[in-house]
C-alpha cells in the first residue's frame, strides 16, 4: 500500500511539474509572429473575409467580438447551443476565413486564432487596432452546461469581479472589456426584468433613468411576442467608442451588470476616466483584450491539472491511511472536538463551515487555516471568511496528534475529520472518512470570491458546484439551511425541489446522500506537505 501511494503521489508531482512547464511554455508560445514562416498571408486573408462580411452585415463586429469573449470565458470553443449563446451569429465568417486559410496553408492556423484575429479585425474596422499574439490550439470539448460560467447581464459588481478574477482578469480588465458593449444590440430578454415587475414593490429598476426606462418599455412591452426585438446598446452600435461609459454616468445602461460598474468607487473612477477620454479607453481595451485572449491555454492547463490531481488523489485517499503510522489519530481528534463542543455549542457549525470553505478554494488542503503574513492576506481574512471561528479546535487537535505522531497527520485531514466528528456528535450520521490529504502552501484572501455566496440563485450555485465536480444532488445534500436566499433557491428548480421534498420526508435518505456528498467534496485535494503548525507553512 505504501509503495502504491508513493507512486501515485510521484505521478501527481510529475504531472504538476509537467503542467506547470506546459503552462509556461504554451503561454510563452503565443506570438504576434507565430505564422510568419508557416502561413505569412494568414492575417491578410482573414481580414479580407471579415471586411467582406462587414460590408454585407453591420452586425458582424458585435457578433465576432461577443463570440470571442464567450469563447475565452469557457474553453477553447464555447458551446453555441448553451442558453447565453443561442443569439450568437456570424459563425459563417469564421467558416469562410478558415476555408480561405486552409487553401493557403492546410492544417496550420487554428480556428481559435482565426476567431481571435477576426474579432480584432472587426474592432479595428470599427475603430481600434492591436497586434494579436497567435499560437492557440483548438479545444476538443464543448459543453452547453459550461455556458453557465459566462457573466450574466444581471450580475452585480461582486459577481462580475469573482467571474473575472477566476480567469486571471482584474477589475481594470472588467471595466475595459465591458466597453465592448458599445457595439451591438440587446434582446428584450436580457433586460426585461429591469423594466417589468422588477421586485414586489417596484415595477422598474430604480437605478434606470426614468425617461430611458420608458423608452425601453415601449420597445419591449410586458406581453412582447415579436421575435428579435430589443434596443441598440448605444446610439453608435457599429463603432467602438466610449459612448457606453457616458451612458453609465447618466444611468442609461441597458444591462444591470454594466450599470453596477458605478456602484464601486474603484470601478466608477475608471468609468469616469474612460468616459472622458476615448484614447484611454481604447488603450486599456486593447491591453485587456490581449490578456483575455491569452488565457485560453492557461485555463485549459489548469483544468486538466485539477482533473488529474482530483482523480489521482481520490484514489490515494484511504480510510486506513494512518493505521500503521498513527493508529490513534482519529480518536485523539474526536476527543479534542468533543471537549470543545461541551464548552461552545457553536463549534459544530463553525467546523463544518470551515471545512466547506477550505474545500471550495484550492481543494481540502487546510489553506483556510493559514494566517496572513504582512500584506499577504490569507483566506481566513477574505470577506466571506471573516466570521469563521473555532480555529483553536484544530490547533488543539493538531497539538495532541503531534505529541503522538510528529509530522504525520496533515491539518487538512484533521479539519476533514473534525467536520465529520461534529456532524456525528450532533446526532447526525458517521462515516469512515478517507484520509491522506496534504496541506497546501498557498492561501489568498482574493480567492475567497470563488465561494458560493448566500445570495446566489440556482444557476450560480449549480455552476459553482459543477466546477468542483459536484452534482446537483451534492448541492442539495450539502446545503441544509433555508435562511439564505441561496438555500431557498433550491425550490425554484424542478429537479432540486424534488430532492428537497425527498430529504424533507426522509431523514434516512438525506443522511445517506449527505455522507456520500461529504466524502466526495472532501476528496478534492492538492496539497504538498504535512504542516507542524496549522497556521504556518513549514
Amino acid at each position: 500500500m505504501a509503495a502504491k501511494n508513493t507512486n501515485i503521489f510521484s505521478l501527481i508531482f510529475n504531472c504538476f511539474i509537467f503542467l506547470g512547464l506546459a503552462h509556461l511554455n504554451l503561454v510563452n508560445a503565443l506570438s504576434p509572429n507565430y505564422y510568419d514562416q508557416t502561413c505569412p498571408n494568414a492575417e491578410s486573408t482573414i481580414t479580407s473575409v471579415v471586411k467582406k462580411a462587414m460590408l454585407n452585415d453591420p452586425t458582424v463586429p458585435a457578433a465576432l467580438l461577443r463570440m470571442h469573449f464567450h469563447d475565452c470565458f469557457i474553453r477553447n470553443k464555447a458551446e453555441k447551443d448553451g442558453p447565453p449563446n443561442i443569439s450568437l451569429h456570424a459563425f459563417y465568417v469564421i467558416d469562410n476565413a478558415k476555408k480561405a486559410v486552409e487553401a493557403l496553408c492546410p492544417k496550420t492556423v487554428s480556428c481559435a486564432d482565426i476567431l481571435a484575429l477576426a474579432a480584432r479585425d472587426a474592432v479595428t474596422m470599427s475603430g481600434g487596432p492591436w497586434d494579436v499574439p497567435k499560437g492557440r490550439k483548438d479545444g476538443t470539448v464543448s459543453k452547453a452546461s459550461e455556458t453557465r460560467q459566462l457573466p450574466a447581464p444581471t450580475f452585480n459588481i461582486s459577481q462580475l469581479q469573482q467571474s473575472f478574477a477566476q480567469r486571471g482578469l482584474s477589475m481594470d480588465d472588467l471595466v475595459a472589456l465591458s466597453g465592448g458593449h458599445t457595439l451591438g444590440f440587446a434582446h428584450c430578454s436580457s433586460f426585461q426584468s429591469r423594466i417589468h415587475n422588477f421586485n414586489s414593490k417596484q415595477s422598474v429598476d430604480p437605478t434606470l433613468e426614468s425617461s430611458f426606462a420608458a423608452s425601453l418599455k415601449s420597445v419591449c412591452p410586458v406581453k412582447n411576442t415579436a421575435k428579435n426585438t430589443g434596443a441598440n446598446l448605444d446610439s453608435t452600435p457599429t463603432t467602438l467608442d466610449n459612448r457606453d461609459y457616458k451612458l453609465l454616468l447618466q444611468v442609461k445602461s441597458i444591462f444591470s451588470s454594466d450599470q453596477s460598474l458605478v456602484t464601486s468607487t474603484n470601478t466608477k473612477a475608471l468609468v469616469s476616466k474612460f468616459a472622458s477620454s476615448q484614447q484611454e479607453f481604447q488603450k486599456a481595451f486593447v491591453k485587456s483584450m490581449i490578456k483575455m485572449s491569452s488565457i485560453m491555454i492557461k485555463m485549459s492547463s489548469i483544468n486538466v491539472f485539477f482533473k488529474i490531481i482530483h482523480l489521482n488523489l481520490v484514489n490515494a485517499l484511504s480510510p486506513n491511511y494512518y493505521d500503521q503510522t498513527c493508529p490513534n489519530a482519529e480518536s485523539t481528534i474526536t476527543s479534542a472536538v468533543k471537549k470543545a463542543m461541551l464548552n461552545d455549542p457553536t463549534v459544530p457549525a463553525a467546523l463544518l463551515r470551515m471545512h466547506f470553505h477550505d474545500c471550495f478554494i484550492r481543494g481540502c488542503d487546510g489553506s483556510v487555516l493559514l494566517n496572513s503574513t504582512g500584506k499577504k492576506k490569507a483566506e481566513k481574512d477574505g470577506p466571506p471568511n471573516i466570521s469563521l471561528h473555532a480555529f483553536y479546535v484544530i490547533d488543539n487537535a493538531k497539538k495532541a496528534v503531534e505529541a503522538l505522531c510528529p509530522k504525520t497527520v496533515s491539518c487538512a485531514d484533521i479539519l476533514a475529520l473534525g467536520a465529520r466528528d461534529v456532524v456525528t456528535l450532533s446526532g447526525g450520521p458517521t462515516w469512515d472518512a478517507p484520509k491522506g490529504r496534504k496541506d497546501g502552501r498557498v492561501s489568498k484572501a482574493s480567492e475567497t470570491r470563488q465561494l458560493p455566496a448566500p445570495t446566489f440563485n440556482i444557476s450560480q450555485l449549480e455552476q459553482s458546484f459543477a466546477q468542483r465536480g459536484l452534482s446537483m444532488d451534492d448541492l442539495v445534500a450539502l446545503l441544509g439551511k433555508s435562511i439564505f436566499s441561496s438555500d431557498q433557491s433550491l425550490v425554484t428548480s424542478t429537479n432540486t425541489k424534488a430532492l428537497v421534498s425527498k430529504f424533507a420526508s426522509s431523514q434516512q435518505e438525506f443522511q445517506k446522500v449527505f455522507v456520500k456528498s461529504m466524502i466526495k467534496m472532501s476528496s478534492i485535494n492538492g496539497g504538498q506537505e504535512v504542516r507542524v503548525d496549522c497556521r504556518v507553512v513549514n
